[in-house]
């Protein structure tokens, strides 16, 4: 059997999408509304190995659907239904990568059990900081097995662990799992510490909050654009969850094309000083050019 029958057989498409929608049976399909636009009415149907709405002409399978709602590519898409199956697939390039989510999701266990007491002070609830995964980052004790994998993570550097006596937060990608790390400092310089760009984490292309936020977004269809990590985990507390951050790095035509999988109106908010005007004069320029141009 070919792999990719091989997976779609494994996995109930229903069950699948059931994840994104609430689906009822209507005779010998499944009925809900549409998780990938706004709508009253259900018109979004859902067979053994197909979907079809009726209302936005979305269609497709298993992987169109992981494609289009977690906004990756169609390998991406075949390896996290591959390992959701549990059938192994060949791929050195996303071994190695692997290793390095590996270390990352380590490394949150041994931080999200930390000391909670700064994002308390922060009048953070409990449902926040576990929703945001919210830590301190405690001493991560290496061995022969995992000396070259924390520095390929970036929470090793030049022998030294790079984020320490920090409140953690931890940076998910679109499927949830861990690229990265923000560190703040509660008295000290830097205020922030961030992983540097490894195999797995370009800060050009990633967008802080996205993960708890794209089904919110999909559903307004519009999303908030805020400067910093803490911004986005308050407006979450406060019921305004379309929202992410760019997190202190310019707003690229790389995060517009990810804010386009969902939707496509973007309202920034940057701080109201003059370099946070600036940043948002440029970001409302690169955003017309990648929305209404295409580019």
């Amino acid at each position: 059997m070919h792999l990719i029958d091989s997976i779609k057989e494994k996995i109930d498409l229903v069950q699948l999408v059931s994840e994104y929608t609430k689906l009822k049976r209507s005779g010998a399909r499944y009925k809900g509304l549409c998780p990938f636009h706004s709508e009253k009415t259900p018109s979004f149907v859902v067979n053994d190995q197909h979907f079809h709405c009726f209302g936005c002409g979305k269609s497709g399978d298993h992987f169109t659907l992981i494609q289009e709602l977690n906004g990756v590519s169609f390998p991406e898409a075949k390896r996290i239904l591959a390992k959701r199956a549990g059938v192994e697939i060949s791929d050195r390039e996303y071994e190695r990568q692997d290793k390095v989510f590996y270390i990352n999701e380590f490394v949150q266990g041994i931080w999200e059990k930390g000391d909670k007491s700064y994002w308390v002070s922060r009048g953070y609830t409990e449902e926040t900081i576990k929703k945001f995964g919210l830590g301190w980052c405690d001493q991560v004790h290496w061995s022969e097995k995992t000396w070259y994998l924390l520095h390929d993570a970036g929470v090793y550097k030049d022998g030294k662990q790079l984020m320490f006596n920090r409140a953690s937060i931890p940076l998910k990608n679109l499927t949830g799992r861990i690229v990265g790390f923000g560190a703040r400092s509660l008295d000290g310089q830097p205020k922030y510490i961030n992983t540097p760009e490894t195999d797995i984490y370009k800060k050009s292309k990633y967008l802080y909050g996205l993960y708890e936020s794209k089904h919110s977004i999909m559903k307004l269809r519009s999303v908030y654009v805020v400067e910093g990590y803490t911004d986005v985990i308050s407006l979450h507390q406060r019921g305004v969850e379309n929202v992410v951050a760019s997190c202190g790095t310019a707003f690229t035509e790389d995060h517009c094309n990810l804010i386009k999988r969902y939707c496509n109106k973007v309202v920034f908010m940057f701080d109201g000083d003059s370099a946070g005007a600036q940043a948002t004069l440029k970001a409302i320029k690169t955003a017309v050019a990648c929305i209404v141009t295409g580019k």
